[in-house]
């Protein structure tokens, strides 16, 4: 940017649209800055109606409620010197910011970027009889703008500035995508803004830094001007609670929902920003839900209204094909690093589960030299980390590591973990994964999609063709704890997914042998431990892999082994059972399998067609 003179109005007209504001009430530098805080900017938030898809220039008369993010303009005059590029997410704001400096610096009438901007705004500005109707087009324009930053912060704050550049510069903007293998090549002109720390360094003096108070300009006030801090999210629940009034009564349930689904992005040295599109979608959502329903009478009531709206918005505006290219080409090495992410956001958001096996947090430290060789043959966990971190899947936790956000990314994690563990085909089909699918089946007395996953993802584990029953059971062990991370044997009275009551049992001992495989589930009564499922491996051989009756009769072979050897021991106060004898094999498995059933732990079992056939188990029906 570099400055201009001012063009296209007479000082008389620049003086005669200013004096129109004079009477436009504006909040005091001294009240304003009462609301600084280290974790966020002065804030502003205008309007009721609260929507995602909001613009700059979409003006206050008509309701839409829009946070004050004015303050970039200053911070990116102060932080910038001619050229520069933001690496943010997408949904982050950069849309919304670039527009409103482009309408604030720029010299030129900028008329198609106020198309939004009705002209009975001009007539709401006080001008003398006649005035409107000779204004010039740039004159209008300018008026327009003087509208739009009335009564902003920067306005507000900072009159000078103000003053000094309004309309006054030159300046060009524009969203443009960078592959992440380029940052910093060959651009030595252009300032990075790098409002994700990127280097222990940067992380160290931004976490030293975050005790001081915000700046209201420079680098402070163009990262925080990104997302939404806590003040703006319990001001925007302020301004919906003018059309909805149990917003305000529920008001710290609702904001406990917000902060654990979209909150927990570090940005610059600001902890704990939300997402501005996942946060505006829900509380639009919120509001319609109470527009068409009756007051809520109850905290339950509002509790359960409110975890309804709560659903993952932000993820579904792009896709995750980057990051499931490496997972189709290193699943092996994708499944290991997700079930460490998975873990430790699971360890954090239950600290009373931790104990000293609790997963250590995941590294990286510096990000400017891993870049990902799409081409090359080597899986690179710090490439696909710091591609997460850029793209918005993964924010920094301290300074030599990272983590999940929140529970909204949480949701897209177990979709792409599921992909790894189960394939592309399996996993893009919900139905398959869906909470209770396969603990619904297996009540049913169906293998079906057991022996799906198990031969699924066989892309997980290497060199399979030359496994022996043992690689098989500890590979389809491995991947039902991994789908149990998503509820596919979670019991649908199960008021949240957990992982805790997968009991799995390998080469297992009992008085005259040992079991491959068994585990202990909720039972079809959704008490925990009552259900217990017992696998028995048999290896197809490679030459016998087209001959379907060896098949059959290999896993006759091992549902008659876990009956003749009592392998049922394993089950200790279980009440019900399933026996499976898993024929399996390079690329091709068949399982055969019964039900049964006892009155007590004391009582003989019985066989059963069916878990869920009697009017007590309408869950699954």
């Amino acid at each position: 940017m570099a400055p201009q003179s001012h063009s296209g109005m007479n000082e008389r007209a620049v003086r005669k649209l200013s004096a129109s504001f004079a009477r436009v009430p504006m909040r005091t530098p001294e009240k304003l800055f009462q609301l600084l805080r280290p974790s966020g900017s002065p804030t502003r938030v205008s309007g009721s109606k609260v929507v995602a898809d909001v613009n700059f220039t979409d003006a206050d008369y008509r309701g839409l409620c829009r946070v004050d993010k004015s303050l970039v303009c200053k911070g990116f005059w102060e932080s910038v010197e001619r050229v520069a590029r933001v690496c943010l997410p997408r949904r982050s704001g950069k849309t919304y910011n670039m527009t409103q400096m482009l309408l604030f610096f720029s010299m030129l009438p900028e008329a198609e970027n106020l198309d939004r901007v009705s002209d009975s705004v001009i007539d709401d500005m006080s001008f003398e009889d006649g005035q409107v109707a000779e204004m010039t087009l740039a004159e209008k324009c300018r008026a327009k703008r003087e509208w739009l930053f009335r009564d902003s912060l920067l306005k507000s704050m900072d009159p000078q500035f103000y003053e000094t550049h309004f309309m006054k510069k030159g300046l060009l903007t524009g969203v443009f995508e960078i592959p992440l293998t380029e940052l910093g090549s060959g651009a030595n002109n252009i300032k990075e803004i790098r409002m994700i720390p990127t280097e222990e360094s940067d992380i160290q003096s931004s976490i030293l830094s975050a005790s001081s108070p915000h700046s209201g300009g420079g680098l402070d006030a163009l990262t925080d001007s990104f997302w939404f801090n806590a003040k703006e999210v319990e001001l925007m629940l302020d301004q919906s609670a003018k059309t909805h009034p149990s917003i305000s009564t529920y008001k710290p349930c609702i904001m406990a929902t917000i902060k654990d689904w979209y909150n927990g992005y570090y940005i610059g040295r600001f902890r704990g920003k939300y997402n501005p599109w996942s946060v505006s979608s829900f509380i639009e959502t919120l509001c319609n839900t109470l527009g068409q329903t009756p007051a809520p009478h109850s905290a339950e009531q509002m509790r359960a209204i409110t975890q309804s709206a709560a659903r993952a918005f932000w993820v579904t505006t792009g896709t995750t094909g980057l990051i499931e290219a490496q997972i189709d080409k290193y699943r092996g090495q994708f499944v290991l690093l997700a079930k460490r992410l998975l873990s430790d956001y699971e360890s954090f958001k239950n600290p009373e589960g931790r104990s000293s096996r609790s997963p250590a947090p995941v590294p990286l430290v510096a990000t400017r030299l891993n870049l990902i060789n799409y081409d090359g043959d080597r899986f690179s966990e710090p490439g696909l980390l710091t591609l997460c971190l850029y793209a918005g899947y993964l924010t920094r936790r301290e300074s030599t590591s990272v983590c999940i956000p929140n529970h909204e990314v949480y949701q897209v994690w177990l979709q792409l973990f599921a992909r790894a563990v189960m394939g592309s085909e399996m996993a893009d089909s919900s139905a398959n994964y869906m909470r209770g699918a396969l603990l619904q089946e297996l009540f049913c007395g169906s293998t079906e999609l057991l022996s799906t996953l198990a031969i699924s993802s066989h892309g997980v584990l290497s060199n399979h063709n030359a496994y022996k029953e043992k690689d098989y059971a500890n590979h389809v062990a491995n991947t039902l704890m991994a789908v149990s991370r998503f509820g596919m044997l979670t019991h649908p009275d199960q008021r949240a997914v957990s992982i805790s009551h997968v009991v799995p049992i390998r080469e297992g001992h009992t008085g005259i042998g040992r079991c491959d495989y068994a585990m202990r589930l909720f039972g079809s009564d959704n008490q925990p431990n009552r259900f217990g499922v017992i696998i028995e491996f048999k290896l197809i051989e490679n030459h016998r892999r087209d001959d379907s009756r060896y098949h059959e009769r290999l896993a006759a072979e091992g549902l008659r082994q876990i009956s003749e050897k009592n392998y049922d021991s394993f089950l200790l106060g279980c009440l019900e059972r399933m026996d499976v004898g898993m024929a399996i094999g390079n690329n091709v498995v068949h399982s055969t399998c019964q039900l049964y059933r006892r009155e007590s732990v004391d009582s003989p079992w019985y066989p059963v067609d069916s878990l869920v056939d009697d009017q007590s188990n309408k869950s699954f029906v």
